[in-house]
């Protein structure tokens, strides 16, 4: 879904906002494809993506950070939930990492917005 939100809502942003967002789905495609890994290691078979996504309508350059910082905050919380149960810890660190990624890309949005950008890497929560 990040992918997707990106991709699409790249064009709609400023030129500043742009630059960042081009950087953040680089990574998020890497966190998909190391995620993709880690499943097929074991033995699992990936979640293939939508067709397509209910993003509404975002018109403005504001509009797809808030869609953004909501798909981030998403992303953090499924993390945070399924981090205890992931092993060996080579995979939990993984996740971590990829976790704390997409913390950076919350906290760079939250302040985009004028929103305190540290509330993100304390619980996930906003």
């Amino acid at each position: 879904m990040a992918i997707a939100a990106y991709t699409a809502g790249i064009p709609l942003l400023d030129r500043r906002s742009q630059k960042a967002a081009q950087q953040f789905l680089n990574q998020e495609l890497d966190h998909a494809g190391e995620l993709a890994g880690l499943i097929k290691q074991a033995g699992g078979k990936g979640i293939k993506p939508a067709a397509s996504y209910d993003f509404g309508r975002p018109r403005t350059s504001t509009d797809v950070k808030q869609l953004l910082r909501r798909i981030e905050l998403m992303q953090i919380t499924a993390y945070l939930q399924m981090l205890p149960t992931l092993s060996p810890g080579s995979v939990r660190a993984a996740v971590t990492t990829v976790l704390s990624n997409d913390a950076q890309h919350l906290a760079v949005l939250r302040a985009s917005l004028d929103l305190e950008p540290a509330a993100a890497f304390v619980t996930g929560l906003e």
